[in-house]
């Protein structure tokens, strides 16, 4: 299938489950469909770009060691995403390599994924993002208890004008971070 013809299937794809089953299985989930989705989840000013994520993280849920290749990119790029839709997205493929037992992380690949979990919770992110930035955060907390620490303090000062949805997050993070 021709990159052109890629594109095209993923343009029509809409966020319904049927959809997105539809288009994998018209492209498939080959390497050079990864390769594509990977690099279209990054274009932000492109169409398609939120539709790649959606599909990317369908594929990367069935089996999260194929980022394997593009981990370092995918890292490097994560924090730059501004759009809610994608980077709640995004954040679930973060929070599948932090608590992949089949990936092996660096020191600086944690680092990131500390680093941008941080970038969320003291952003004004989305619910979602900032539950799997919680998420992420007490899967590495052993190792970095500081910046747990540190960013439990802006939760706490957050939590009365946030929403119930993550007032529940935030207090099963406040009590994992009692218990440190």
């Amino acid at each position: 299938m021709t990159s052109k013809e890629l594109y095209q299937y993923v343009l029509a794809t809409d966020v319904h489950v049927k959809s997105r089953v539809d288009t994998l299985t018209l492209i498939g989930t080959g390497d050079e469909v990864l390769k594509f989705l990977m690099k279209y989840s990054f274009e932000v000013k492109d169409p398609i770009y939120v539709n790649a994520c959606i599909l990317l993280q369908d594929v990367l849920d069935k089996d999260i060691t194929r980022i394997k290749p593009y981990l370092q990119n995918y890292l490097d790029r994560v924090g730059e995403t501004t759009n809610e839709s994608s980077k709640r997205l995004l954040s679930r493929i973060c929070w599948l390599v932090a608590k992949s037992k089949k990936l092996t992380l660096t020191t600086g690949q944690e680092r990131q994924l500390v680093d941008v979990s941080m970038l969320w919770l003291s952003n004004d992110s989305k619910v979602a993002t900032e539950a799997f930035a919680m998420d992420i955060l007490m899967l590495l907390a052993k190792k970095y208890k500081e910046d747990v620490q540190l960013i439990a303090e802006v939760i706490e000062v957050n939590y009365a004008s946030k929403s119930a949805a993550y007032q529940n997050k935030a207090k099963k993070f406040m009590c994992f971070c009692a218990n440190l």
